[in-house]
């Protein structure tokens, strides 16, 4: 399992440093979002089998897609989406 976060930054003057704007966590199947206008960390999880096993496995054959996702800021719309279209209508 793996954590990917984007390489793109933002200042919060809660911890004092710079925190990546999207973090992906692999394996608790969660998504951060730091947002810059309210300096507050929202955070998005997943519950499914399927999304877990497509992160696991996708985190070991294809980091470089979840990486340009997390890098995009589109990693929740592929999660919602995935989830949505596959594994909810099984």
């Amino acid at each position: 399992m793996r954590i990917f976060k984007s390489k793109e930054t933002a200042y919060d003057p809660h911890t004092k440093k710079n925190v990546p704007f999207w973090t992906l966590d692999t394996a608790a199947c969660c998504v951060k979002h730091f947002n810059e206008g309210t300096h507050e960390t929202e955070s998005t999880s997943f519950h499914t089998d399927c999304i877990q096993y497509h992160l696991s496995y996708s985190a070991s054959k294809y980091p470089e897609r979840l990486q340009r996702l997390v890098d995009d800021g589109n990693v929740i719309e592929y999660l919602d989406d995935l989830e949505k279209h596959v594994c909810l209508c099984q």
